[in-house]
């Protein structure tokens, strides 16, 4: 169960610091050879599985840097590679990034920058897994993003030419040798960015002298899911919650496999919770939080969301089972010796019922009487047989 003691919590909201684990999703449209129109996929892009692919990820869509690329290296069972400009001139307008901590998983339809044997050396180029590709974790290669909607498109992309077209000449003639050598190959028609989420994040008090005040405390398994509504703690590692908590203002199921617990979901107001002040995103610095709190809040982001009182409405034992489990012997105990007893009343029976009784009402009785009186007449019949064979026999002695 979600909780086996339920809170119901009443927050009235007037300002919140926010701190965003952003979320961003984006249409590509693809081009098969063989198909007339153009097909789309939609992929989302997480800044908590990897900051630094996020932010080049969300400059190339909005750059449009892909549009007219085309996937260059596609091996079936294994990845979908692009990010090469169709105009060489492009080629090097990103510069590398530093390489991100791999957090999630390269499995099927996820998302990750192609990199060189080198440190930091992820520019434009990315890769869609075809396949589990798990292997490719402990290589370094840190998943941005995951296919959301569309997977049987990525699958028709062409995989013909396989590794063949030549990263170098692409580089440099871009899509020219590509369109003369490898007509065939699929291409990125247009990129567009759908939306950007954020997730809200408060805890830190008011009062600087009150942080540190409360522990941290034992990470708990994850049971429930990060769904939009639900809310977490924050944590920076192991057993490091404390007082910060977040809403998820989307379904951020990603967050499951990183520890985060949800712990109380909004089960009101949600409109309340998205009107939220987002304006500031990120750039409240939460050591200038945690030294100087409100004043450093109120002075450099005055419009901030603020929380005015937190009040407990109710709380209750939340005992409905949803997986039926084996009974206790107390409660087998309780089942056998605590029935209670129950007053039975019967029909009342009319007292002119018999007046006109029934055809079976004597049957038995009469029954026997009949039973016996045959048995009678049985017996004097065999009575009489026995005396008519006497007679003769003595005549013949005779």
């Amino acid at each position: 169960m979600f909780f086996v003691r339920a809170v119901t919590l009443l927050l009235a909201f007037c300002a919140m610091q926010a701190e965003a684990g952003k979320r961003l999703q984006a249409r590509i449209l693809v081009q098969n050879h063989d198909s007339s129109e153009p097909e789309g996929f939609i992929v989302e892009a997480y800044e908590d599985w990897a900051p630094h692919g996020y932010k080049r990820f969300k400059e190339l869509l909005s750059d449009h840097y892909f549009d007219g690329a085309r996937f260059f290296r596609v091996i079936q069972e294994f990845v979908a590679q692009w990010g090469l400009p169709a105009d060489p001139a492009d080629v090097d307008k990103f510069g590398a990034i530093p390489d991100d901590k791999v957090i999630g998983h390269n499995d099927k339809g996820t998302i990750s920058f192609a990199a060189t044997a080198m440190k930091n050396s992820r520019t434009t180029q990315l890769f869609i897994n075809l396949n589990d590709n798990g292997f490719l974790d402990g290589m370094g290669f840190s998943p941005v993003a995951k296919v959301v909607e569309g997977m049987d498109v990525v699958e028709r992309i062409n995989s013909e030419y396989g590794d063949h077209p030549n990263q170098g000449y692409v580089r440099v003639q871009g899509e020219s040798y590509l369109a003369k050598e490898y007509p065939n190959l699929s291409k990125i028609v247009k990129t567009e960015i759908l939306r950007e989420d954020e997730e809200e994040n408060w805890g830190l008090p008011a009062d600087p002298s009150r942080r540190g005040k409360f522990a941290p405390i034992d990470d708990d398994p994850v049971v429930e899911s990060n769904k939009r509504g639900s809310i977490s703690f924050a944590s920076s590692g192991p057993n490091s919650r404390t007082t910060q908590m977040f809403i998820n203002l989307a379904d951020n199921t990603f967050l499951n496999s990183m520890g985060f617990s949800p712990v109380a979901k909004v089960i009101d107001g949600m409109t309340i919770v998205d009107q939220i002040n987002k304006e500031y995103g990120e750039k409240p610095d939460q050591g200038e939080i945690h030294s100087k709190g409100e004043e450093y809040l109120q002075k450099n982001f005055p419009r901030l969301t603020k929380i005015r009182k937190t009040e407990i409405v109710g709380e209750f034992d939340d005992n409905e089972e949803l997986v039926p489990r084996p009974p206790t012997k107390a409660s087998e105990e309780e089942a056998t010796v605590s029935i209670p007893e129950k007053h039975i009343e019967f029909l009342s029976v009319p007292d002119n019922l018999y007046n006109e009784a029934p055809v079976t009402k004597n049957l038995g009785k009469w029954i026997g009487v009949l039973l016996i009186a045959a048995f009678v007449v049985v017996l004097l019949v065999k009575a009489q047989g026995f005396v008519r064979r006497g007679t003769p026999a003595v005549e013949r002695a005779e």
